[in-house]
């Protein structure tokens, strides 16, 4: 077969050089040491051997080299792939065709050496941080690292009269419940974090139950939301340091209240943290609403009726077309829930909110709750 040149594509695989190092550190001295390092010939120059990134190819993936320089005999390279810091396969001296557990080399040009196009191939089926070394002569010359991610679906939400709960719909390469975390959002506020899963694991109003009892992720297995306020929650699944696995939904208001929309939560140096209104349907008069600010559940600042500069506290409100009393709550007006860094710079923060806590807004029409936010600090 001749060679192809050049252009190799990136998998969707998070290849990482921060992958390769961390195993580094541990193994090279012993993976090197694991060959028996016969000396070069004098004088003879190190070789400069770039691999490619992994390309997936079915049950396989394929590590193409794209430089070899100088040419050297297969005979004076050696190569060991390591999956999680273990031993997943050996070949020593390198050979066309050789094989040993998930490694394996071809020699594609058929000339003996290694060479630009040559190809190393590992099967596939195992989630894990690979590495893969190349060695001259004992000396590491080489160097891939990736990682083979497990793949996790959730299924829809289902409501409870206590919350919610998501169900694990599929799981392939079953890896360890203790190599998964799971974080639960409402809004920007985060109201679950289990770090490590394991059945019967809890945080705050986030659980998980391992329900086939296996002790890996698998499917079946139930997240369970004991939260059922209006807002946006996020559940997001990750395996090691990499998301597998996010559910999205809303809970809105109950009916009644005009529909209000909230966006563009955040701030600035000059512009106070909070959230302004994206549109409100109808349009009424913004003397018939009324806002509050929960610290941790309890109502703490509260404006009450609405008016453009209404404040108590750092909790603010600007009507921005300025209307005044006819004025009605439209897209564009803002409240703010904190001190910019200027305020506090020029003195003029009446004091900030506290850190550690859990907060939420909520803005009601008449004695309808209308919109919602949650946040921390």
């Amino acid at each position: 077969m001749g060679r192809k040149a050049a252009s190799f594509r990136r998998p969707g695989l998070a290849t990482s050089a921060w992958i390769a190092a961390a195993v580094i550190a541990v193994s090279v001295m012993g993976a090197s040491a694991y060959f028996y390092a016969t000396a070069p010939t004098e004088n003879a120059r190190r070789p400069d051997i770039v691999l490619s990134d992994p390309q997936v190819d079915g049950t396989r993936m394929n590590i193409v080299v794209l430089n070899a320089t100088p040419l050297y005999s297969l005979t004076e390279y050696s190569a060991r792939l390591l999956v999680d810091n273990a031993s997943a396969g050996v070949l020593d001296p390198l050979t066309d065709g050789g094989s040993n557990g998930l490694l394996s080399f071809s020699d594609l040009d058929a000339d003996g050496s290694l060479s630009t196009g040559d190809r190393f191939t590992v099967n596939r089926g195992n989630a894990g941080d690979f590495v893969l070394f190349v060695f001259w002569h004992g000396e590491q010359v080489g160097l891939r690292g990736w990682r083979e991610s497990v793949a996790i679906t959730l299924a829809q939400e289902s409501p409870t009269p206590w919350g919610y709960i998501v169900d694990v719909a599929t799981a392939s390469l079953p890896r360890p419940l203790g190599e998964y975390s799971a974080l639960l959002k409402l809004d920007a506020g985060t109201y679950g974090r289990i770090g490590t899963l394991g059945d019967g694991a809890h945080d705050r109003n986030l659980s998980f139950a391992d329900r086939d009892g296996n002790g890996t992720l698998s499917a079946g297995d139930r997240f369970g939301v004991d939260l059922s306020r209006p807002g946006t929650y996020t559940l997001v699944v990750a395996w090691r340091t990499t998301d597998v696995a996010r559910r999205v939904w809303t809970r809105a208001p109950a009916s009644g209240a005009p529909a209000v929309s909230l966006c563009c939560f955040g701030g600035s140096y000059l512009t106070p943290p909070g959230v302004g209104i994206e549109s409100a349907d109808p349009l009424l008069p913004i003397g018939e609403y009324r806002a509050a600010l929960l610290q941790d559940g309890a109502v703490f600042r509260e404006l009450r009726p609405l008016a453009d500069g209404a404040a108590d506290g750092t909790f603010r409100f600007w009507d921005s077309d300025h209307a005044g009393n006819v004025s009605k709550l439209s897209g564009g007006d803002r409240f703010a829930f904190d001190c910019s860094p200027e305020e506090e710079l020029m003195g003029r923060c009446p004091g900030t909110l506290a850190s550690g806590h859990q907060y939420e807004f909520r803005l009601y029409w008449n004695d309808l709750l209308a919109a919602t936010f949650s946040f921390d600090k």
